[in-house]
């Protein structure tokens, strides 16, 4: 998915593809700093809730740039979650012009 969002955007803008959260915590860290960033809520290594409580923790900034993708297999704790103001989330599967739209409304 990441990779195919990478396609979709590369044109257009500057894209970073990561498939471990991890790994974008860790960029976080080093004072990277994104328009937008789309992540699945639900993950192997780290769940979507964890990424973002992880990086509020760290920039509260760029926990608020994310944009959550679901496959719409939803626990009680995710729901919650997504229901609090300022979370954004698509519903897969999504088209181009979803993620298109996105990315332009978020960068203004």
């Amino acid at each position: 998915m990441a990779v195919a969002i990478g396609r979709m955007l590369r044109r257009q803008h500057d894209v970073t593809v990561l498939t471990d959260g991890r790994e974008a915590l860790a960029l976080i860290a080093a004072g990277e700093r994104y328009d937008i960033i789309f992540c699945d809520l639900m993950m192997p290594n780290a769940s979507g809730i964890e990424i973002h409580d992880s990086m509020a923790a760290m920039s509260r900034d760029q926990a608020s740039k994310i944009v959550f993708m679901t496959g719409g297999a939803f626990t009680d704790a995710s729901r919650q979650f997504l229901a609090q103001p300022g979370r954004i989330h698509i519903a897969k599967p999504f088209s181009a012009e979803t993620i298109r739209s996105m990315v332009a409304e978020r960068k203004g």
